[in-house]
């Protein structure tokens, strides 16, 4: 629906006015627009009934994850001005790009030539501690997956101990490579 919807929009974009078929395509866009709005009022009008039969069950969760879909809103730039180096303001989306490009690679590049002095500090450390710190077992990894606590928020990797627990020995084989 939105494909044809789109594709509509750049006919009815290209045409003229007065051209032949221009009032019924956009007759049929009309029509399309009505019946996107209406499924998205559906699909809104079913998520706040769940919502409410959420709320009426005592369960908390579903009623905040209704809600937030409900509240959802696209991509919101935050305004936030990006420069360049010299000072100048960006304003195209391709300059700031670039910029967030060159950034990255200037970053990666000046920890790769730091990066044989700080592993040898880190080899210092280690060598100094009285503590193990060979890497964890195969055993020790999935018993810290298992061990972590469900239905709460993520929290620093942004990843919820669901999906670490969905496949342990996938996880294990992962974080061992870590």
């Amino acid at each position: 629906m939105i494909k044809k919807r789109k594709e509509l929009k750049v006919k009815l974009n290209g045409m003229d006015d007065n051209s032949v078929n221009y009032e019924d395509i956009r007759k049929e866009y009309r029509e399309l627009n009505k019946g996107i709005r209406k499924r998205a009022r559906i699909l809104a009008d079913n998520l706040a009934r769940r919502a409410e039969e959420a709320v009426a069950s005592h369960n908390t969760r579903e009623v905040y994850r209704n809600t937030r879909l409900l509240a959802k809103k696209g991509y919101q730039n935050d305004g936030v001005p990006l420069l360049d180096k010299k000072g100048q303001l960006l304003t195209t989306t391709e300059d700031q790009l670039e910029r967030w490009k060159e950034y990255y690679t200037e970053m990666l590049t000046e920890n790769s030539v730091d990066g044989d002095s700080q592993m040898e500090e880190e080899h210092a450390i280690e060598d100094s501690l009285e503590i193990d710190v060979s890497k964890p077992t195969n055993l020790e990894v999935e018993n810290a997956v298992r061990h972590m606590r469900s239905n709460k928020a993520a929290k620093v990797d942004k990843f919820p101990s669901e999906l670490w627990k969905a496949d342990i020995r996938s996880t294990t084989g992962n974080l061992q490579l870590v």
